[in-house]
């Protein structure tokens, strides 16, 4: 299940974007869910980006999932990505979780929810994700859900015992429905450079190459550049000092040297990756 892009209003209490349901239990189902987009989901009382029920051996990799607006009107459970039964032996990696939304009743909004955790364990891989979540309204927002509400992603980690190096910050987005990042301005997205390769997804949901040494998070690899300098007998400094930057923006460099030397110009070539 690739490259899809997942949308809409349900007339209902319940809704999924993607739901993966498996009776084979303990044969493996061994799926790959990649590259998808799934955005703007409404429903009365519960709303899923992504559900899953039993599954062994299923793969997510790469997706971007993003819940906003006025999310359930009733004191109801959003999550981008909720797994109700048996699937301790799937891979959730280098996806986005967003949740940017509101209700007027007491919902709960999380990036992730694993509902039984205690009959089903973690799952075998789970990291290089984006757990982001903003409530508004009488909402209350949560990175998960693992034997207790997790409000923080440290609270995530230490209680589920995985996304170690997952990050937790906005995306980004163009739009509720773009959710290609932007790249506009001076702030980089957390997710620039913060996945890790995977040989099953060599190209983005436009078919843009993927890094193979350090992919973006989520459905959209997008350009950004790493500087680094050097200093010999001193040191330089980057206004501002990023890991990455957005194209045009300008950094200013300040050369200082040590005590006893003097600058005298700068040598060598710009290049960015």
């Amino acid at each position: 299940v690739t490259g899809n892009r997942v949308h809409g209003n349900v007339p209902g209490t319940f809704v999924s974007g993607v739901q993966a349901y498996s009776m084979n239990l303990p044969l493996p189902t061994a799926n790959l869910f990649a590259n998808n987009w799934v955005y703007d989901l409404h429903a009365s009382t519960t709303v899923y980006g992504f559900g899953t029920v039993n599954g062994s051996g299923d793969r997510y990799l790469f997706n971007s999932v993003s819940l906003t607006g006025t999310i359930v009107p009733n004191a109801g459970t959003a999550a981008c990505f909720a797994s109700t039964s048996y699937d301790s032996l799937n891979e959730i990696r280098d996806n986005v979780f967003h949740v940017d939304g509101t209700s007027p009743a007491a919902a709960k909004f999380y990036a992730r929810r694993v509902a039984y955790p205690s009959a089903t364990g973690m799952h075998a891989v789970q990291d290089h994700n984006d757990l982001f979540v903003r409530a508004g309204g009488l909402a209350t927002g949560y990175a998960g859900f693992y034997d207790g509400d997790r409000i923080t992603l440290a609270d995530w980690q230490a209680a589920a015992g995985v996304d170690s190096n997952s990050v937790s910050g906005d995306p980004l987005f163009v739009s509720p429905t773009d959710l290609h990042v932007s790249t506009a301005g001076s702030v980089t997205s957390v997710l620039a450079n913060a996945g890790s390769p995977d040989l099953s997804v060599l190209a983005d949901l436009d078919g843009d190459a993927r890094s193979a040494t350090a992919p973006d998070i989520g459905a959209d690899e997008f350009t950004t550049y790493g500087l680094s300098v050097s200093a010999v007998h001193g040191t330089v400094t980057k206004v501002p000092d990023l890991p990455q930057y957005n194209p045009g923006v300008a950094v200013f460099l300040t050369a200082t040297p040590d005590s006893g030397y003097r600058f005298t110009g700068w040598a060598g070539d710009a290049g960015g990756t």
